[in-house]
């Protein structure tokens, strides 16, 4: 007898089950702007009270809220038990304990400080768009390291291993490169200006772009300096995060208030989700993962949404 072939296995999206599964939404007392989470602690910046939000990682309730040490926060990023807040009015940075919420420092930084990033070896990296500069900064001291200019308006940075990417406004290439260390500037050609958020994949190193007004994603290899894939997204991405072990990307739709999950490998729509209201200026930046939750802010009315990722199917 002819023994049956095998079937060859095809490779398609992640399984329904992978999606995320509502659990509940948060009201606050404010605007959320910004999330940030590690440990047990999801955080987000409440922008129109002067505030931050504290929640519990283990079973997502809210917890209260704190002084911001300012006036506008903008900004949330951790590090080494702290977590550091850029509020914008004063022009002025503030550092507070992880595990107590208790204000440890604050800092003066240059004019108007919007998104913040860190490195691993605790150098604050603070993009002042009016400036047309990013600043560094010792978490430890809080002294200023260098100013390096970056025209063109950088409204967004994130650290990677080795790099602090710079997403521009205004010029040619929309995407710069600060090697770690110095001012060095490397480029990546074919990115347009405007670009709303910056992620990366964890597992391969690809970097993904948001531009809401054009409503597409950009797929970067920072090796090779290339654009690697352009993912056409329903709306206004803004927010993005990456699931490596689920292979979907997500993107927060500001003009459709709704969390769009798609296949990582080709970009195919997998689900478009409903989340609480959005803002075109302010909505989407807050979207942070936690020990099998995400967490999704909603800035015009006042909310945060959580879901369950559960595990897929083949996983």
């Amino acid at each position: 007898t002819t023994p049956t072939p095998t079937p060859t296995p095809t490779v398609g999206p992640p399984p329904q089950r992978c999606l995320p599964v509502y659990k509940t939404t948060l009201q606050l007392n404010g605007a959320p702007l910004a999330l940030a989470a590690a440990e047990n602690r999801i955080l987000g910046s409440l922008m129109d009270i002067n505030a931050i939000a504290v929640m519990d990682g283990n079973d997502g309730s809210y917890i209260g809220s704190h002084s911001s040490g300012g006036r506008l926060p903008n900004d949330i990023v951790i590090w080494n038990g702290l977590y550091f807040v850029s509020n914008r009015e004063d022009s002025l940075v503030s550092a507070f304990d992880l595990a107590t919420g208790e204000q440890q420092r604050s800092f003066a930084v240059d004019q108007d400080p919007e998104s913040m990033t860190i490195t691993e070896q605790g150098e604050l990296y603070v993009a002042h768009s009016a400036l047309d500069a990013v600043s560094v900064y010792d978490a430890r001291s809080g002294q200023k390291l260098r100013s390096i200019a970056a025209p063109g308006s950088p409204a967004f940075v994130y650290a990677t291993r080795d790099t602090v990417w710079v997403a521009r406004q205004n010029g040619s290439e929309g995407l710069w490169g600060l090697r770690l260390g110095g001012s060095v500037v490397v480029t990546v050609p074919e990115t347009p200006p405007g670009a709303g958020y910056i992620t990366e994949d964890l597992v391969t190193g690809l970097l993904y772009v948001s531009y809401p007004d054009l409503g597409k994603i950009y797929e970067i290899d920072p090796a090779q300096l290339r654009v690697t894939n352009v993912i056409a997204a329903p709306g206004s991405p803004r927010g993005l995060l990456v699931q490596p072990s689920l292979r979907t990307l997500y993107a927060v739709d500001v003009q459709g208030d709704r969390l769009l999950a798609m296949n990582q490998a080709d970009g195919q729509l997998l689900a478009q989700i409903p989340l609480g209201a959005q803002s075109d200026e302010f909505g989407g930046r807050g979207l942070v993962y936690l020990d099998g939750s995400l967490y999704v802010s909603n800035d015009a009315d006042h909310s945060i949404t959580a879901f369950d990722l559960p595990a897929c199917a083949n996983q």
